[in-house]
């Protein structure tokens, strides 16, 4: 067998490198050629997460879900969403994919549901960002007794603001 070049751990510590500075962001570890499944960079990101879509008529934050738009021009976050009461149910998968635009300090956003329930139901769920970052989100009027929202999501990509 030969010479290991790299050690990697299990969770989003630093792996231990040979030679050169230790990677610090998702970024250095793209430059510098270094793989590691679970990097979990600062800020989020990495591992699936999740959240409660409640049946918001208003702009509700989805809690641990933010982007910095000093260091962030572009998102993708794929996502799955369930929505239940008593007597119907959607589940989804979608999309959100959001572009920071700095003249007019707004991210643009669009969300699309890809994997429609059966009979055609989208999820009933809209995302939006503030101009600080935060993703929110509006529903429909699902509602009913026993309501139970789930979304579960994952950021796929940020790319980084140019210097």
């Amino acid at each position: 067998m030969g010479t290991r070049d790299y050690q990697f751990t299990t969770g989003p510590e630093t792996p231990l490198l040979p030679t050169a500075t230790a990677p610090t962001g998702a970024d250095d570890f793209v430059t510098l050629g270094y793989v590691q499944a679970n990097f979990i960079p600062s800020g989020g990101g990495g591992g699936e997460n999740q959240g409660t879509i409640d049946d918001a008529a208003s702009l509700t934050d989805l809690s641990g879900l933010l982007f910095d738009k000093d260091l962030y021009r572009q998102v993708k976050v794929e996502y799955t969403i369930e929505r239940r009461n008593d007597t119907f149910g959607k589940r989804v998968g979608g999309m959100l994919m959001a572009f920071y635009e700095q003249v007019s300090d707004t991210w643009i956003v669009s969300n699309r549901d890809y994997g429609a329930n059966p009979d055609g139901e989208a999820s009933g769920v809209d995302f939006s960002i503030t101009t600080l970052g935060q993703v929110q989100y509006v529903s429909d009027a699902l509602g009913g007794p026993n309501y139970v929202g789930k979304i579960r999501y994952q950021i796929i990509k940020r790319f980084a603001k140019e210097t």
